[in-house]
């Protein structure tokens, strides 16, 4: 089967249009806390967007799981069905008025949700029709649909025509039979909620299904069936659930809070804008009592190492698959000039160590000062910053900053800009580092401006006012303090991080949360300057480096700022930066040092 991996092995394609076998050969699930996703019980799972949400989930739907565990539909660990919220009408304007108005709008919710996932379910059935072992008892399905599934939706008030089911039909012509009545379902409140548009005083009489009454028992039904693994839990992958309202966000975390996982587990994908996490009674869900929690970006943005692993076997897979004979390495090779001149400042401080040493051994000093000082003498007399070379394998895995999406884009527009090198002549075998480095700075040059646009937009649309601006002000600050560290003489100078010495405020705080929605920055945590508690630690994205020439080979220090500080760099960028370049860094940003911390 082709795909566009035939033609560029680093295209992102969406996850759910990824055959089967496709998914098997691309998706690597060497990160921690898998485990928790794949076992009964209810899961977030938190990333940035590109971070493989999408990826894992496709991996568990049951096409993928029975060509990985080779075994047959009905001997399965779980069955998982997809449901993209994306792809629901949930955020009808009439509707999220009626929410405002608190009239009637919690039934309705729940009932188009409802109406939404089920329908998401049966659609997703379609998997194992094309996974190549179509079940042979459609009688119990027939059965399924003709008395449970119009049973359920009469007992919930449907009243309409039940479709005529063929005695003889195959698998997919029932299934198609239940989406169309289900269709028929939501026609039906949709049909309500656009009157509403209309004005006046509505009230809405048809169909009212739930959770309990409804989606419970279409899953016990079809746990029932004979090509189902009856013992085994159902797995409803609810994707993107950040696009729910905060009353529908209160629905799901009501359905989470439920017992029956063993029955009935949700994995719920989020991209950290998830809105609420109590319920419609104004209870509080928690972990690990009510579901378990994996932060995805978060373990590849501290856990380096492994991180580093994970995205050298997506490559090498990615690779073998377009038949490229070459590893990561080779394929993404250094600037062979540029590491020679490193490794001679490198040699020259572990010859100085023992008279002007600053770490316990020569190989700290090598480590954390030839690459600053390479790039500290590139801005010296000749002003030559920009020619900092962004080329290789390993330093294109510090750039992505956590998320394989970030490493793979670029990766397929530098495989696109080699091959037009090439001019059809030769294939692509590697990567020259002169594109590497190209591709690179306009990926950078281009998350600060044409993608910041897009915050600009929907900030603006949700009535955010100057909040981007501020973020954008922020940004830029935070870029030229790290740089300024990067060329002083400080004992580290690989920064890339923030703490707070006091407070923030709220408005700082809505301003660095903004930043971590949109990836700009990561949000870890440190034991607080008083050396009780911890305080939030914001790390800036790494893919910023090129854009504020910064080393993004390591980010192990930061630097306490006062809230004061924060707000200047909001709000007073011009300020902030006249003052980096006049004084002292420390008396500008916090009388303390910046200090080392352990990325665990």
């Amino acid at each position: 089967m082709s795909s566009d991996l035939d033609l560029n092995p680093f295209s992102v394609q969406s996850p759910e249009r990824i055959a089967a076998h496709d998914v098997l050969s691309l998706f690597v699930e060497d990160f921690a806390d898998f485990h928790q996703i794949h076992r009964a019980g209810h899961t977030f799972l938190h990333g940035a967007r590109g971070s493989g949400k999408s990826m894992i989930f496709r991996f568990l739907e049951p096409d993928c799981q029975i060509l990985k565990k080779k075994c047959p539909l009905n001997e399965l660990d779980f069955f998982a069905f997809y449901i993209p919220i994306k792809e629901m009408e949930v955020k009808l304007t009439e509707l999220i008025r009626l929410e405002m108005d608190g009239h009637g709008s919690l039934p309705l919710n729940e009932h188009l949700m409802t109406v939404n996932i089920v329908l998401k379910m049966f659609a997703s059935l379609e998997r194992i029709t094309q996974s190549g072992e179509p079940p042979e008892e459609t009688t119990a399905f027939r059965n399924f649909i003709s008395d449970t599934l119009v049973r359920l939706l009469k007992r919930g008030g449907w009243a309409g025509v039940v479709p005529e089911i063929p005695a003889e039909g195959s698998f997919e012509q029932y299934r198609l039979v239940a989406v169309s009545l289900l269709e028929e379902v939501y026609s039906e409140i949709s049909l309500f909620i656009q009157r509403l548009s209309l004005g006046g005083c509505l009230i809405y009489t048809g169909t009212l299904l739930g959770f309990k009454d409804f989606v419970r028992p279409v899953c016990a039904a079809l746990r029932s069936m004979p090509f189902m693994p009856a013992t085994k839990p159902f797995f409803l992958l609810v994707d993107d659930a950040d696009n729910f309202s905060e009353e529908q966000t209160r629905i799901l975390n009501t359905w989470v809070s439920s017992r029956g996982t063993a029955e009935i587990s949700l994995k719920i994908s989020t991209q950290r804008r998830y809105k609420t996490f109590r319920t419609i009674s104004g209870q509080s869900i928690e972990t690990p009592h009510d579901f378990s929690e994996v932060e995805i970006s978060d373990i590849y943005t501290s856990d380096r190492d492994r991180y580093m692993a994970r995205v050298e076997s997506i490559v090498e897979r990615r690779l073998q698959l377009a038949s490229i004979n070459a590893t990561p390495s080779t394929f993404f090779p250094e600037d062979h000039k540029q590491e020679n001149e490193i490794a001679k400042i490198a040699e020259s401080l572990r010859a100085t160590w023992s008279e002007s040493g600053r770490g316990f051994r020569a190989n700290d000093d090598a480590y954390r000062y030839a690459r600053p000082n390479f790039i500290r003498g590139l801005h010296g007399s000749s002003k030559s910053g920009s020619t900092y070379s962004y080329a290789g394998f390993k330093q294109l895995v510090h750039i992505s900053s956590g998320v394989v999406r970030y490493f793979l884009e670029p990766a397929a527009l530098m495989y696109g800009e080699q091959t037009a090198a090439n001019e059809g002549s030769a294939p692509v075998t590697a990567i020259a580092p002169h594109i590497q480095n190209k591709v690179t700075r306009e990926q950078a040059n281009r998350f600060l401006t044409s993608e910041f646009e897009r915050i600009v937009r929907e900030d603006g649309n949700l009535g955010g006012g100057d909040r981007a601006t501020k973020l954008r002000n922020l940004l830029d600050s935070l870029g030229a303090l790290f740089s300024h560290i990067l060329m002083s003489d400080a004992a580290e100078r690989r920064v890339f991080s923030v703490a707070f010495s006091n407070g923030p405020d709220d408005e700082v705080r809505e301003i660095f949360e903004l930043g971590t929605e949109y990836n700009y920055l990561h949000k870890s945590s440190i034991g607080k300057k008083e050396g009780a508690g911890r305080t939030a630690l914001y790390i800036l994205s790494r893919r910023l480096a090129p854009a504020f020439g910064l080393d993004p080979t390591s980010f192990a220090g930061y630097k306490f700022i006062t809230n004061e500080v924060a707000r200047m760099m909001m709000l007073e960028p011009k300020k902030f930066h006249n003052r980096l370049r006049t004084n002292h860094i420390d008396s500008v940003v916090d009388p303390a040092q910046g200090r080392l911390f352990e990325e665990n």
